[in-house]
């Protein structure tokens, strides 16, 4: 019997982005009798436990922290060009390189913009052949034109071959030709709960879960109720996500002022935790609150263990980002349970969002279009359960791994089994 193909799966990070989600899910689907994963991590954290737990060799290389913690929205050209950043990538790549050629790999795969570079040096090294996933659209909104245009012309000769999360992020690369490139959207378990994992991750400094965000000394009167009682439920309208400026909590809130004139009973929920340093957009948001008079109905409930109860008590899940996300991934959870969505039109959102059928797509930073789109669920129990049954149906027909992995499964063995087929023959 032929041995399964070796796969190296590469990642800067052991945080539990999007990104590291989607790593996570796929490898616990992938048929161990066909494929052999190896992951190799920047870092020690979360992913590590989780992919231990889950039987896949793991190891960590550690990488610098003047390589692991730069920011994206700070590298420039300059900073591309930094000698001293330069010769620690090509030290680390090698030693990563050395590793991969001691665990006989076929196939490299990795799953950020860093390790992207890393892997590619990887793969100079080795010979082996290298598959980039992309998660992030490469537009001025994520990365400093230079860092974007530099990776454009990287895809095009580096790896040999590209899968993006959506066609929203494909179509970023600017590639010339598509013959080594591939859509595959981001799957999700579809036996298991939807955590919204990626969204509530808690700060660093934060030892367990919260289940209520402090209120600064301004906003004491802010509503720190969890959930309404069973009795007279009124409607309950929830955001998923980092508390940050580009996911638009904040048009949530003025939206919410709008809402709250025709439905006066809504409870408006705001679920997830600042991070990296933005506490300061947290405290904007909680004074907001209270200078629209919402103190009464607005929820801030931070990071939660288990925001699968919470989102069964809501009624319509927002999805509120002002800039293009390359794929959505709290929206397709969203589906999978069961709740019509109201999402901004941009980026990979439309691909998965059908307007008018599985929920509504507003215009981004639109208060008056989200309010309104909002208040059209409010007011109609009868259409939120048939968006509802229809975003189900369409989340289990294409983004969990029962569609995701079998794709990417047919990827590698071809382009792993190719190599392998060539070093046979050599």
């Amino acid at each position: 019997m032929q041995t399964p193909i070796r796969i190296s799966f590469l990642d800067h990070t052991a945080k539990l982005g999007g990104a590291e989600l989607s790593l996570l899910n796929t490898l616990q689907k992938l048929d161990r009798s066909r494929f052999a994963p190896f992951v190799i991590l920047g870092e020690d954290g979360p992913l590590v436990q989780k992919l231990t737990a889950a039987g896949v060799d793991t190891c960590i290389v550690p990488l610098e922290s003047a390589v692991a913690d730069a920011k994206k929205d700070q590298l420039g050209a300059s900073s591309l060009l930094k000698l001293n950043a330069v010769w620690k990538t090509l030290k680390y790549s090698w030693r990563v390189a050395r590793l991969m050629r001691s665990k006989r790999v076929d196939l490299i795969h990795t799953n950020s913009l860093k390790a992207d570079i890393i892997g590619g040096l990887c793969a100079w090294f080795t010979g082996l052949p290298l598959i980039w996933h992309i998660h992030d659209r490469l537009e001025g909104a994520y990365l400093p034109r230079p860092v974007a245009a530099t990776i454009r012309h990287l895809c095009r000769w580096l790896p040999d071959f590209i899968v993006a999360n959506s066609q929203s992020t494909l179509d970023s690369l600017r590639l010339p030709t598509r013959d080594r490139s591939a859509v595959i959207f981001e799957g999700i378990p579809p036996e298991q709960r939807p955590a919204f994992t990626s969204a509530l991750i808690p700060p660093p400094e934060s030892s367990g879960s919260m289940a209520t965000v402090p209120v600064c000394d301004d906003v004491s009167g802010l509503n720190q109720t969890l959930l309404p009682g069973p009795a007279n439920k009124p409607a309950v309208v929830g955001i998923v996500g980092r508390l940050t400026q580009w996911k638009g909590q904040h048009v949530l809130i003025e939206a919410a002022a709008l809402v709250r004139g025709r439905f006066p009973n809504t409870i408006f929920q705001i679920i997830g935790s600042a991070m990296f340093g933005e506490n300061s957009y947290e405290a904007m948001l909680k004074r907001r609150v209270m200078e629209l008079g919402l103190g009464d109905c607005m929820q801030f409930l931070g990071f939660q263990d288990d925001v699968g109860s919470l989102l069964d008590r809501l009624d319509v899940l927002v999805h509120a980002s002002i800039l293009e996300e390359p794929f959505g991934r709290v929206i397709t959870e969203g589906m999978l349970g069961g709740k019509p969505v109201v999402a901004t039109r941009g980026g990979g959102v439309p691909e998965i969002v059908l307007d008018g059928i599985t929920g509504f797509l507003v215009p981004m930073a639109h208060v008056a279009g989200m309010a309104d789109a909002i208040c059209k669920l409010l007011e109609d129990p009868i259409l939120r359960e048939k968006m509802g049954r229809e975003g189900r149906k369409r989340a289990s027909e294409h983004f969990t791994t029962n569609q995701t992995v079998p794709q990417l499964e047919s990827l590698f063995e071809r382009i792993g089994g190719a190599h392998r087929r060539r070093v046979a023959v050599d």
